[in-house]
């Protein structure tokens, strides 16, 4: 390696990281700095567990740079199916430690990685959070010369290729406004000065499982932070998630997690959604729709909450919002992703729903029975691709709703 820091490690307080055992070692007391290891200080304790080691007295750390002219862009990372994380929404095996090699700032967009989750993690102590970028985000992302963060290898044999075009000596430390086509959107959960984000983008090489290239694992906040993610069709808690195409009419599970007792904020903090006018955030606890497009929407938040509260629904602009906002129709009916989905402001006892083809055919019906105020949703997997018209009947009240499966 190349030796670009030494220091003196006397009274243990900077560890390196063992990918191969999933735990902190302290190097040898006089020990040469590894330019692509990456290192963590001592910073004490949380519920997430123990991640580094007491300090019996404070240690003064003597740092001496060289510059290195032929850094090593390329590291091996090493990989455990030992559980590092504790309280981890998403994986929590095969974590490395690497840092920006170069003594400038480095540009993470496009970074290259092999058995490799493409997204660095960097934990901000003033906030309890991570800061989440996945390398094929179309935003930069520049960090600091020796800036360690976390990547996730997903089998042996995981490395990061850095490069050094990505180098830059005037650079801010800072994420840009995406300058792209790519559909997206960017929420912010909002408490007083605390905030948490969650960013969606939608791009043809995405699929709704999770994709090492496009999202992001969702890291742990400290338990009196709100949190807010999405999740893959895996089940995998994500912070960045990319999925197809936007072509239709989509709905996107939302959670909140935290234990704190107060009001909480979802905004659309940043968006744009060529085949959409606007976004619904529909609030299932207490059976409210909100148009984000128009405003953020505040909430009281309890641990005791299920974490599942919010769905998220994008539609097209031919898609009126009275087709499923409460306030203009007592009986709602949409379509999304295999289901139908139901919402009445009054009980339904014996009603119906009935699928029909372009033909006229009733291809399936259902009966339904509903307290008022509640959704309910079915499955209808078992009817083949096509155009059809969505009828449900509640005693004289009818909608009608076409639909393309």
């Amino acid at each position: 390696p190349t030796t670009g820091v030494i220091f003196n490690n006397t009274h243990p307080s900077i560890f390196m990281w063992n990918p191969n055992t999933g735990n902190y070692q302290a190097p040898s007391v006089f020990s040469n700095y590894d330019q692509n290891m990456g290192y963590a200080l001592y910073a004490g304790e949380n519920q997430h567990g123990i991640f580094t080691r007491d300090l019996l007295i404070n240690n003064q750390i003597d740092f001496v740079y060289n510059n290195p002219t032929n850094p090593t862009l390329t590291t091996n990372f090493g990989y455990t199916n030992s559980p590092v994380f504790q309280n981890i929404s998403g994986n929590n095996a095969g974590w490395n430690m690497a840092v920006n090699p170069f003594l400038t700032t480095y540009n993470l967009k496009n970074t290259q990685v092999s058995n490799a989750v493409a997204t660095a993690h960097i934990y901000n102590p003033n906030t309890g959070n991570f800061i989440t970028y996945n390398f094929n985000e179309p935003t930069d992302f520049w960090i600091s010369p020796n800036q360690a963060f976390w990547i996730r290898a997903t089998s042996t044999g995981g490395s990061i290729t850095f490069n050094q075009a990505n180098q830059s000596l005037v650079q801010s430390i800072n994420l840009k406004k995406p300058q792209t086509s790519i559909d997206y959107a960017f929420l912010k959960l909002i408490n007083g000065t605390d905030e948490d984000a969650l960013r969606i983008y939608f791009r043809g090489e995405a699929t709704d499982a999770f994709d090492e290239l496009y999202d992001a694992d969702k890291m742990p906040r400290d338990i009196d932070k709100a949190s807010i993610y999405t999740t893959s069709s895996c089940n995998s808690a994500l912070a960045v998630s990319a999925l197809p195409l936007l072509t239709g009419y989509r709905q996107i599970p939302l959670y909140v997690t935290g234990q704190l007792n107060k009001a909480l904020t979802i905004e659309l903090s940043d968006y744009s959604l060529s085949a959409v006018s606007q976004v619904i955030l529909e609030d299932r606890l207490t059976s409210t729709f909100h148009t984000l497009t128009d405003g953020s929407y505040t909430f009281q938040h309890s641990s005791t909450n299920a974490s599942d509260r919010f769905i998220l629904h994008l539609g097209l602009p031919a898609v009126s919002t009275d087709e499923i906002l409460p306030a203009a129709k007592s009986l709602q009916t949409w379509y999304a992703n295999d289901f139908i989905y139901i919402l009445s402001e009054s009980s339904i006892s014996n009603g119906s729903c009935e699928v029909i083809d372009m033909m006229g055919r009733v291809v399936k019906k259902i009966t339904i029975s509903l307290p008022a105020g509640h959704r309910t949703s079915y499955s209808i997997a078992d009817v083949p691709a096509g155009s059809y018209v969505l009828r449900m009947q509640s005693g004289t009240t009818v909608t009608t709703q076409k639909f393309v499966k």
